[in-house]
């Protein structure tokens, strides 16, 4: 693995650029968040002079992985959670090398990869009526460029390793508490149960995804929009591996690609399942409801259309679940207006999965929320440091959430010249490809998806440095 330079970064020549620009990136783009990746030296900060009592709503990935940054520092967090066990509903996750990295400084990447015995390794995008390789790309290559390779876990996998890691902590749970409401106007915010009960605290945190409780009190009018419906199933490996014409699809991670439809699917890395989301228009799903049974004849009539491989595919299919896919407007600020509540993962940004960024950029708020908080001398202090962790992280989630939209609309062009564009422009340079970086680290913000440093800019993050520094200029 080549190592990570300590110089501002060399930006390649740009190519001319095919997707259309993204004009919104530099209309969001505030300020100069641009550092490198030296001074790795330890710094020594005040920090809050008695542990702080913490209250997370919700168990889920952001969550727990949250709580895990934050007990690192030696302070309490309660996990209040609406299911009475950890949910275990959901597609494949990706786990990519900003994720990992975040892992590495809570000292739990070894753990992780016990879990997750597979990387993806090869990653295709395919044309959905005849199964031609549009691109591929060795994913394994990012252990050279980024120092990691990605992983696909099942999310219950995912789930249960963080909560493992949550226990190991001191970490408190209380099941079966949904949440009625957040109070923000005293000393000290108090998060209200449906059963009466307030629990009183020095921060709330809402990491309780895209309907989230905690966003509400702050904003009670924002409506989360869904312009598709995803069908999730899973089919046991040997049952493709048992027919030649399917067997090679279980060393692959395919995208295939169709107007207004979209197949993502690939083996998990922890457990023996061929996992499949399957987006496509309509009102199938309901927003915010993840374990509605799927209408197996209506999902192989909508994707009829596919090559005969997915529809034998699809054929295997015993169950499936469908839900809208949702996304969460822009927020003012995560913030509530009295400085003790804030929201963080889907619940303050809340995205498509076409990137396979949404659960990374949960982690990387928690890490960076765990960091700015570090900064705080009393849990007084809190409203002071808050306002950096917003300034830190808002752009950069904003920026990937959009992206993540334009690259679904990209990959389910309708059939034609502009498609047909796309995939010459595919073959020429996979969209995953980063030979470009120079493995500086990069902060300024790409103007297009076709950026030479785009992918690095995601990739190469490493939250916890980057939040250091951006910290030691903002508070100083």
């Amino acid at each position: 693995m080549s190592k990570i330079s300590i110089h501002s970064v060399k930006r390649p020549e740009t190519s001319s650029v095919w997707y259309q620009q993204l004009s919104v990136f530099s209309s969001l783009k505030k300020g100069n968040y641009r550092s490198d990746i030296g001074n790795l030296f330890p710094r020594f900060h005040l920090s809050l002079r008695k542990a702080t009592k913490l209250i997370y709503v919700g168990a889920g990935i952001v969550g727990l992985a949250a709580s895990i940054g934050i007990t690192n520092k030696g302070h309490k967090v309660t996990i209040v959670e609406a299911t009475t066990t950890l949910q275990v509903i959901g597609d494949g996750i990706a786990v990519a090398a900003n994720s990992q990295r975040v892992l590495k400084h809570y000292s739990i990447l070894d753990n992780f990869y016990k879990r997750a015995k597979r990387n993806v390794g090869v990653m295709q995008h395919r044309r959905y009526s005849t199964s031609e390789v549009v691109s591929a790309c060795d994913m394994t290559s990012q252990v050279q460029q980024y120092g990691y390779a990605p992983y696909i876990l099942s999310r219950p996998g995912y789930q249960r390793f963080l909560y493992e890691e949550t226990e190991k902590r001191g970490v408190k749970f209380r099941f079966g508490n949904p949440a009625e409401t957040v109070e923000d106007n005293a000393t000290r915010p108090v998060l209200i149960l449906k059963n009466g009960d307030r629990i009183g605290a020095d921060l709330i945190v809402g990491a309780d995804g895209v309907k989230s409780i905690v966003r509400k009190s702050i904003y009670p009018d924002i409506a989360i929009s869904s312009e598709q419906n995803c069908y999730r199933a899973s089919i046991t490996l040997s049952k493709l591996q048992a027919d030649p014409e399917l067997s090679a699809l279980t060393n692959t991670f395919d995208f295939w690609m169709g107007p207004q439809h979209l197949v993502i699917a690939g083996p998990s890395s922890d457990d023996d399942q061929y996992s499949m989301a399957l987006y496509h228009p309509g009102n199938t799903g309901t927003a915010g409801e993840w374990k509605k049974p799927g209408d197996l004849a209506h999902m192989r009539e909508t994707f009829k259309y596919f090559a005969l491989p997915m529809r034998k595919i699809l054929d295997l299919v015993d169950s499936s679940v469908v839900w809208k896919v949702v996304e969460v407007p822009l927020l003012p600020s995560w913030i509530s207006k009295g400085g003790n509540v804030v929201v963080i993962g889907d619940a303050a940004h809340g995205m498509t999965p076409y990137q396979g960024q949404g659960a990374a950029m949960g982690i990387e708020d928690g890490a960076a929320l765990a960091e700015t908080l570090g900064r705080a001398t009393n849990a007084e202090d809190i409203k002071r440091v808050l306002p950096a962790f917003e300034k830190i992280r808002k752009p950069r989630a904003e920026l990937i959430a959009i992206a993540s939209a334009m690259l679904g609309k990209i990959w389910q062009m309708p059939d034609g010249e502009a498609q047909q564009q796309r995939d010459e422009r595919m073959k020429a340079m996979p969209i995953w490809d980063a030979k470009t970086w120079d493995g500086s680290y990069i902060d300024d913000v790409p103007g297009s998806l076709r950026d030479p440093n785009y992918q690095s800019w995601v990739m190469g993050h490493d939250t916890i440095i980057f939040t250091n520094r951006q910290l030691d200029k903002m508070l100083a």
